[in-house]
């Protein structure tokens, strides 16, 4: 925040953040994902507008959507789409708004795993990742892990409960290390 280039990809500090601010709340925590570019404003230091700055591709809007609710978020509004609406026209803002409601559906998806009650307690020896896990009604556990950077990540998860398998999507690779754990 504001996306520049390749070296404002982190979201490490974001999610630093973010926990921080959770850990201070004794209510649940509303994230605002940034879907806007900061070009369309002036820097209130220098007066300048941000030029040199974009909109977050699709790929950008999944971690900065993701991250807090594998942190504990509760409630995510999109910020800003007066400004899109504002700034953008045809085309590209056809685009932006693709990318938006692209991430923002991959969460309806999974709306209710997201409200279903907390799961096992899980941690990840990976300090780039975020995890957490819900028990659906029906018995099912779900964990969700978020990466913090762009680079691929080898760890071992540890959860507070026994499975007899597990079933990895979105291009992950998971094997359970022994029966049950």
């Amino acid at each position: 925040y504001p996306i520049h280039n390749e070296n404002t990809q982190s979201m490490r500090s974001i999610r630093s953040s973010f926990i921080a601010s959770e850990k201070d709340a004794r209510i649940g925590l509303w994230w605002l994902p940034q879907i806007f570019n900061w070009g369309i404003y002036k820097c209130p230091r220098t007066k300048q507008p941000y030029s040199d700055t974009r909109y977050p591709t699709e790929e950008e809007l999944v971690p900065r959507t993701w991250q807090p609710i594998a942190a504990g978020a509760n409630g995510l509004v999109p910020y800003a789409f007066h400004a899109m609406q504002k700034n953008l026209k045809g085309a590209d803002y056809d685009k932006a708004m693709g990318d938006v409601k692209a991430v923002m559906a991959s969460v309806k998806r999974r709306e209710a795993i997201i409200l279903s009650d907390p799961g096992p307690s899980a941690t990840t020896d990976a300090t780039n990742l975020l995890c957490r896990t819900w028990t659906t009604a029906d018995g099912e556990t779900w964990l969700l892990l978020s990466n913090a950077n762009r680079a691929k990540v080898t760890t071992t998860v540890k959860l507070g409960a026994s499975f007899r398998e597990a079933a990895p999507e979105a291009g992950v690779t998971a094997t359970l290390a022994s029966p049950g754990r």
